[in-house]
C-alpha cells in the first residue's frame, strides 16, 4: 500500500456581512462628521457594529482590518472604535 495522504487546506473564514463605514478619524466627534462610504466586512450576524465584532477587509472574513485604535462611523450613524486586531469597542450613536 502506498501511504498517500491527501492534504486539506483549512481556511479560517467566518460568516460576514457588508458594513459601510468611514475612513479613520482621531476622535468620535470627527468620525460623526465623516461620510460613510468605504465597504468593509463585519462578523456578528448583521451589519450593525457591536462591541466585540471584528472588521475584515475581504468578504471571506480572513483578512482582519487594522483599525489603528481610530474611530469610524457606519452608514446608520453609529460611531465606534476599532483596534489593530479589527475588534470593535465603544459603540454609540452619533449626537447622543
Amino acid at each position: 500500500m502506498n501511504g498517500i495522504i491527501a492534504a486539506s487546506r483549512r481556511t479560517n473564514s467566518v460568516p460576514v456581512d457588508i458594513i459601510i463605514m468611514s475612513n479613520s478619524s482621531a476622535n468620535s466627534t470627527d468620525a460623526c462628521n465623516s461620510l460613510a462610504n468605504v465597504t468593509r466586512y463585519i462578523s456578528g450576524g448583521d451589519s450593525t457594529p457591536s462591541n466585540g465584532d471584528v472588521i475584515y477587509t475581504n468578504s471571506n472574513g480572513t483578512d482582519v482590518f487594522n483599525g489603528g485604535n481610530n474611530f469610524y462611523i457606519s452608514d446608520d450613524l453609529l460611531v465606534f472604535k476599532v483596534n489593530s486586531s479589527g475588534v470593535i469597542s465603544g459603540t454609540s450613536l452619533c449626537g447622543v
